[in-house]
């Protein structure tokens, strides 16, 4: 089920993304849509590529891109769309 984005802080975000993939959308800085599947759980980012999970900066979400194998960020008020990969 996709999780309602409207008023989702950036800890129930990380949280979702830490229990495993979702499917992300997300408006980007030009104003174009963005989706991705991204994960923060530590079982599927390689070990060595382990960075801080979440990010420190306030407001955007780091996250690791699965399909194209590295680390991307949004803003988390610019997230349209999280539905957990079932």
């Amino acid at each position: 089920a996709t999780v309602s984005t409207s008023g989702i802080t950036k800890r129930q975000a990380v949280a979702q993304l830490k229990r495993g993939a979702c499917q992300i959308s997300f408006r980007k800085e030009d104003g174009t849509t963005r989706t991705m599947l991204a994960t923060l759980n530590k079982n599927d980012i390689p070990y060595a590529l382990e960075t801080t999970i979440g990010g420190s900066n306030r407001g955007v979400v780091v996250v690791w891109d699965i399909d194209s194998y590295g680390w991307r960020s949004f803003r988390i008020g610019r997230l349209r769309k999280l539905t957990p990969n079932s």
